[in-house]
């Protein structure tokens, strides 16, 4: 599951960690004490954007990521907690459609609306 998530998630991270390493390096070796500041407090801005990704990471690999999306019909969030079940449906609490989860073709977790008549 989140595969294709995970490897979004990946690529910044590895991102991140190279700001991290740039705006140090800068930071320590520019004269300007304005500019010194501005590169170093960047740098603590990426590395909570790291810490941030870390956890999402690890919160996919010990499964205690919540699992939502938007509904279908009216665009309100939609929870199905940590490690759903397949096939469970919960109704929309701003529009009242069923939704139901399932896993698609690419082995994701997907939903799909139950209109009614």
């Amino acid at each position: 599951m989140f595969k294709h998530i995970k490897a979004l998630l990946k690529d910044d991270l590895e991102f991140e960690r190279r700001a991290v390493k740039i705006y140090k390096d800068y930071g320590l070796e520019i004269e300007d004490e304005d500019t010194r500041k501005m590169l170093l407090s960047f740098r603590k801005d990426e590395t909570g954007h790291l810490r941030a990704l870390e956890n999402k990471l690890e919160k996919i690999r010990t499964d205690k990521l919540n699992v939502g999306f938007y509904c279908p019909r009216c665009g309100w969030v939609l929870v199905f907690g940590c490690n759903p079940k397949v096939g469970q449906i919960i109704k929309c609490p701003a529009c009242h459609v069923e939704i139901q989860l399932f896993i698609n073709d690419d082995g994701e977790y997907a939903v799909k609306a139950h209109f009614g008549a």
